[in-house]
């Protein structure tokens, strides 16, 4: 066996190619250099390279988010500024100042390791949000206006929704529950508020089962229920004026907007040109380097493809010694980690997905996308066989006087 793979040098390349042994070679010549071979993937050595790699990544996003997050709050924290804008901007600024914490909030809700997984959830939290938003345009176009509209009395009650109590911690005098029931007084409910009352129960009804039946995404079916839970308390609220003052002031309107603002503020972090640490790449080395640090789902899944075509590579290689017991547990080991590189690839390959849409693509990223999914079915249909082999080799292990005795007794 060569010097260069006793010393475990870490370039695979080189092991396959320049140090395996000569067809002149013994039987343990071959094993100890199909275990050199394997090392890299010994269990937990790859993992602690991801969780170094995955740390660098995250501490990128988490100052993308904390440097937009900054920038966006600057009217609170430098009062010239938001007494500027107050002046210049009075209607605008009152409506950023009181939906800034949401837009904050959405931004951090959104962005993720990479532009792929951002793109995705900045639109499952506009379309989530805008199924509810649009439902609660059908509620008003048949209810009409909330609750508010209808106030009438001291304390304040609606006159087709005569809440027990509207939950904003004044006392009640005493009996004021009594034959009350999901919090209605229903004995004091007249037939249009019978009707608008079912309306909005059947609603809600229907909205449940849509967005749990349809093949959403968890994260959509979150937004939708949500929001929509939310502007129909605020249509049922007595005490506010949510829906009274024309679409453009409506509640839902509002966080319609919030939302669609927040998401794409999000997605625009992920283009500062932040990669790493702004030293510039003139090299090959450093550019491949910058690369495994990237904020692209598809670079991502481009370095994991490589990864995973080296290491069904490093499985293969290792099958004629798998007749071998320490081989095969070491070949086994290796297996299970390039399945874990592939699954790792076909999640970064589906992210990349919404990096290959306009106007984030014109094409080549799409071609390049389904290259790396036609590789990675390739490398699994490999690892079947490969898994097969290994199978058959423990099985002809165990039967007397076979092959793979006489093989193992001759190392």
């Amino acid at each position: 066996m060569s010097a260069g793979a006793m010393r475990g040098g870490s370039n695979k390349e080189a092991l396959l190619k320049d140090d395996q042994p000569s067809l002149g070679a013994t039987a343990t010549d071959h094993v100890l250099w199909t275990l050199e071979i394997l090392k890299e993937y010994s269990k937990g050595k790859r993992s602690a390279r991801q969780a170094r790699l995955l740390h660098k990544r995250n501490d990128s996003v988490a100052f993308r988010a904390a440097l937009c997050s900054l920038l966006l709050s600057s009217p609170f924290w430098c009062w010239p500024l938001g007494t500027a804008m107050s002046k210049a901007f009075p209607h605008a600024s009152a409506f950023y100042i009181a939906g800034c914490s949401g837009m904050l909030l959405q931004i951090l809700f959104t962005i993720y390791v990479d532009l792929g997984n951002t793109v995705a959830l900045a639109f499952q939290g506009i379309l989530g949000t805008g199924i509810a938003w649009i439902n609660s345009l059908i509620i008003y176009a048949i209810v009409g206006p909330g609750t508010f509209g209808s106030v009438e009395g001291s304390p304040p009650q609606s006159a087709w929704l005569p809440l027990c109590h509207s939950g904003s911690g004044v006392l009640v005098p005493d009996g004021h529950f009594k034959n009350c029931f999901l919090n209605i007084h229903w004995e004091q409910v007249d037939a249009m508020g019978l009707f608008k009352v079912g309306v909005i129960l059947i609603d809600l009804i229907l909205v449940l089962i849509l967005v749990l039946d349809l093949s959403f995404d968890n994260n959509t079916r979150a937004f939708s229920l949500s929001c929509t839970v939310w502007f129909l308390m605020a249509f049922l609220d007595p005490s506010a004026g949510s829906y009274e003052d024309g679409l453009l002031n409506f509640c839902s309107t509002n966080y319609m907007i919030l939302v669609t603002f927040g998401s794409a503020v999000a997605v625009l972090c992920m283009f500062f040109p932040l990669q790493h640490q702004f030293d510039p790449c003139n090299d090959a080395a450093c550019a491949q380097q910058a690369g495994k640090h990237s904020l692209r789902a598809l670079q991502v899944a481009t370095n994991l493809a490589r990864e995973a075509f080296e290491a069904v590579g490093v499985v293969i290689a290792s099958s004629p010694e798998t007749f071998e017991e320490l081989v095969r547990t070491k070949a086994i080991a290796a297996f299970d980690e390039t399945n874990k590189i592939l699954d790792e690839l076909d999640a970064a390959i589906s992210a990349a997905w919404w990096e290959c849409v306009p106007p984030f693509d014109l094409g080549e990223g799409g071609r390049r996308r389904r290259w790396l999914s036609h590789l990675s079915l390739a490398c699994r249909g490999a690892l079947r066989d490969v898994a097969r082999l290994h199978s058959c080799a423990e099985k002809l292990k165990r039967t007397p006087g076979s092959a793979a005795n006489r093989h193992a007794d001759s190392v």
